[in-house]
């Protein structure tokens, strides 16, 4: 079942490309992108959405150099405008692939946020550390002190856990595809009733 189509010019040669629903399963969706240039097929990209974020399974170019992958990726972020598109591992050739793209680039806040405040408290945490280290020799007194000074100690490491966290599962940044690198863009894939 075809639920859109694309057209485009690419290059000297006409492609379409068409989006297939698959399947569904635990809130997944399974799509497949298909590239055809005269009724024949040149390429597909397989993807999935959970929760609103594309991941993607596979690219398959039969055309190699042609932008036809470029374009398949193009039109998967047309179809998710909002979403950062998510690869996943790639191989050689699709890390090629990835890297002869146009990306809008925008930081995320969250995660820099994160990153200078963990650093701020990851300094006093370790000050607190070297202090707690040299108790042995200390006084009464410095203990009594240290002991009054490191009261939040606990709420710290806390906080810097809960750092680290936001930093494991955010980007340092929001990637959009926008075009290729090599060739000005030309085909802006639009949906087709």
């Amino acid at each position: 079942m075809v639920l859109q189509a694309f057209t485009g010019v690419l290059k000297t040669m006409t492609i379409e490309i068409t989006r297939h629903h698959i399947d569904y399963h635990s809130g997944q969706h399974d799509f497949v992108l298909i590239a055809q240039k005269d009724g024949t097929v040149v390429g597909h990209l397989d993807y999935s959405v959970y929760e609103g974020e594309p991941s993607v399974k596979m690219i398959e170019v039969e055309l190699k150099r042609q932008r036809v992958g470029t374009n398949l990726v193009l039109a998967l972020q047309e179809l998710h405008p909002e979403s950062m598109i998510k690869f996943g591992m790639t191989t050689e050739e699709g890390q090629k692939l990835l890297d002869s793209m146009e990306w809008n680039v925008i930081p995320n806040p969250l995660y820099d946020d994160a990153v200078a405040e963990l650093a701020a408290l990851d300094k006093n945490l370790e000050a607190l550390r070297n202090k707690a280290a040299a108790l042995e020799t200390a006084s009464q007194a410095d203990r009594d002190a240290f002991i009054l000074a490191c009261e939040d100690w606990n709420d710290m490491e806390d906080r810097a856990d809960e750092l680290r966290k936001t930093v494991s599962e955010n980007p340092a940044v929001f990637r959009f595809a926008v075009g290729g690198k090599t060739t000005p863009q030309e085909v802006r894939a639009t949906p087709t009733p």
